[in-house]
């Protein structure tokens, strides 16, 4: 069975900008497409998505996050954005009342929405499911004959030919083509001087970012690639930004309040209303088409989906020993298929110490060893100890994620936050008064900022907040680039040296 995700957003500015305000023109162009995409597709059963407003925790972590498209608005009219908005939910109304599920949640946008529902229809029921979109955001999600998208505009089937076609590289590396060459409408930087040619060159030769970086010692011989290694942290967020999570991260990123209202939407009944529908038919001249198999989708797939969204309890979490067991049989996102048979690696270090270390998550050489920041990076990181006067018997050691990710891919969001509630126990346990970031998700945890460690590098905070909102952290936090990206580029190494004589000052000043 097919199943239509609408992205209904896209629709409202298409309208807007084709058709205008006059004779209802939102409102028509808006209910116009929805029936005839349910019509064209065999009156199957379909689910609308709306965005409202910017996506929370994208803008948490990068506050520049779609700055530009905000700004755009803020130029409108108000008087003209008011009426579209009034004609918009109208147009929500007749949908309704043609008996057609409407998913919208405040601070979720709806291209994640979707990314949740096709992996979920796809994966749990074997659906076939044909996103309805004009945003080529979506294409990542082709994959095979079980996620499609119908590009609207166009008229036409995308799938893994034409997508690769449009962007010279097969959908599931579109977020790797993005976080090179960036993504202007929605305000995220690539790296400097890499454009869409080399970016596909670059891709088609290495296979993703983790084979580009594994390449480090060729790609420096020129200049122009020679730049990723100066931007490593900047892509890595841009590849967390651009990526669209499975429904197996959902719940990992949505916050209380946004859970609640997702599973509020999933459980609110649903059912066509006839009047209503009538009304819509007589007033904007078209029949509103049939859903035969609309129930059968409300009650089968939502309740199911609802089982997604709840969070585990946090019960055990109060020792180390126990903590350890848990992180040991911790399943909660992907990652956890990344460190086959090895399991997450854990933390390291004496309940005595009174300073913590947060890198990013294990590499493949942890994930190896069992035990954070060894090998290179490692060694590092020793020197940067020595550089400001400790020895590892003095410092809790561990990582923002437990688990390895394959080819080193940055972790996601969703996977972030899955683990929070370990690193959050660790803070309670150990209770540091001193705690040093490496990398910018470990700087997120912990500190107002999510991004751009570089010039953050080397500053200290008293009593910080991050991502890790409901903490009382009671210590000091100094922000640093990771030993990784040191020694990978020398404006990295420079900042790593500058933050090491902060720490250095700092320690010396409470001795």
């Amino acid at each position: 069975m097919a199943i239509l995700l609408i992205d209904g957003n896209p629709l409202i500015w298409r309208a807007y900008h084709t058709v205008g305000l006059d004779n209802e023109g939102v409102l028509r162009g808006i209910v116009s497409t929805v029936f005839k995409l349910i019509e064209q597709f065999g009156n199957s059963p379909a689910l609308v998505f709306w965005d409202s407003g910017r996506c929370r925790w994208r803008s948490a972590v990068y506050p520049e996050y779609k700055g530009a498209r905000s700004k755009r608005r803020e130029d409108q009219d108000e008087e003209e954005l008011e009426e579209v908005f009034r004609q918009t939910d109208v147009a929500k109304k007749f949908i309704g009342d043609l008996g057609v599920r409407q998913i919208q949640v405040r601070g979720v946008e709806a291209d994640d929405l979707i990314g949740w529902f096709s992996s979920y229809l796809s994966e749990s029921f074997q659906y076939h499911t044909i996103i309805c979109t004009t945003d080529k955001d979506l294409w990542q999600l082709v994959s095979g004959r079980q996620v499609s998208v119908y590009d609207v505009i166009k008229k036409e089937q995308v799938d893994g030919d034409s997508a690769g076609a449009s962007f010279g590289v097969a959908p599931h590396l579109i977020p790797a083509f993005k976080s090179l060459v960036g993504d202007s409408s929605d305000s995220i930087q690539g790296v400097k001087g890499i454009g869409p040619k080399t970016a596909r060159t670059l891709l088609g030769e290495y296979g993703d970012l983790s084979g580009i970086l594994d390449n480090q010692s060729e790609l420096m011989k020129s200049k122009r690639t020679a730049a990723i290694f100066d931007n490593l942290e900047q892509l890595n967020l841009a590849w967390r930004l651009v990526t669209l999570s499975s429904h197996r991260e959902m719940r990992w990123c949505l916050n209380d309040r946004e859970s609640a209202e997702f599973v509020q939407v999933l459980n609110k009944e649903v059912k066509r209303e006839p009047l209503g529908a009538q009304v819509a038919a007589e007033r904007l001249g078209f029949m509103p088409p049939e859903q035969p198999g609309a129930s059968v989708l409300s009650s089968e797939v939502m309740s199911g989906m609802s089982s997604f969204v709840q969070k585990e309890s946090e019960e055990g979490l109060g020792t180390l020993p126990s903590l350890d067991v848990l992180i040991g049989e911790c399943n909660q996102c992907a990652l956890r298929g990344c460190c086959s048979t090895y399991g997450p690696t854990l933390p390291q270090g004496y309940d005595d110490v009174e300073i913590m270390i947060i890198g990013r998550n294990p590499g493949y050489d942890e994930l190896l060893e069992g035990r954070p920041f060894v090998g290179r990076a490692g060694e590092r990181l020793d020197r940067f100890l020595d550089d400001v006067g400790l020895t590892r018997r003095e410092v809790w050691v561990t990582n923002t994620c437990k688990c390895y990710s394959e080819g080193n891919r940055p972790p996601s969001y969703g996977e972030i936050m899955a683990c929070s509630r370990y690193l959050r126990a660790e803070i309670s346990i150990i209770k540091p008064k001193f705690i040093m970031t490496f990398g910018n998700e470990a700087m997120s945890m912990v500190t107002p900022h999510g991004s751009n460690v570089t010039g953050h590098c080397g500053t200290i905070f008293d009593n910080p907040h991050g991502l890790l909102l409901d903490m009382d952290i009671q210590a000091k936090v100094a922000v640093c680039v990771h030993p990784s990206a040191a020694l990978r580029s020398a404006k990295s190494e420079t900042e790593m040296n500058y933050c090491a004589e902060k720490v250095r000052e700092l320690l010396e000043s409470v001795k």
